[in-house]
């Protein structure tokens, strides 16, 4: 289980602290397993469809239009966007990714991602904010195993 503030929670989906917390109020929607203070607990399958959630928020889809999805309709959307979303909106999905360290995901993700926009824009539009994101948290923290080799190299250059 992760431990996460709103604050952290906005910076890693690109929800705004605001709208988020009108979700969880409004809509019970991204309602943590357990709350400490300021601090939402989430399982890993809950980090991953929020992670879902937000790759289809940036591209378009109202919080209220997310309410009744399930997992494998996310999973569905998410296909269906991927071939059009921009560069940014293509990072939950990485973290997604390294959540559990699903390595033939994220591995299929960045393929996916250079063959439509190039490997240069790939690696600057995705990878280096998202190494940049999880850098400023600490792997540790957010409980992203998968991408930790991936964060040492970038620390160590």
């Amino acid at each position: 289980m992760q431990e996460l503030t709103v604050t952290e929670i906005s910076k890693l989906t690109g929800i705004s602290s605001s709208l988020w917390r009108a979700a969880v109020r409004r809509y019970e929607l991204f309602a943590p397993v357990a709350k400490k203070g300021r601090s939402y607990f989430y399982s890993v399958r809950q980090l991953s469809m929020l992670f879902k959630l937000s790759f289809l928020f940036g591209n378009g889809y109202k919080i209220k239009e997310l309410i009744t999805v399930d997992t494998g309709e996310a999973d569905n959307l998410v296909k269906s966007i991927l071939p059009v979303a921009p560069l940014p909106t293509w990072i939950p999905l990485l973290l997604e990714a390294g959540l559990d360290f699903k390595e033939e995901r994220l591995m299929s993700l960045l393929e996916c991602c250079t063959a439509i926009h190039g490997l240069q824009q790939t690696i600057s539009g995705v990878c280096y904010p998202c190494l940049v994101l999880i850098t400023d948290f600490g792997s540790s923290k957010t409980g992203f195993a998968g991408l930790a080799p991936l964060q040492n190299l970038y620390s160590a250059g």
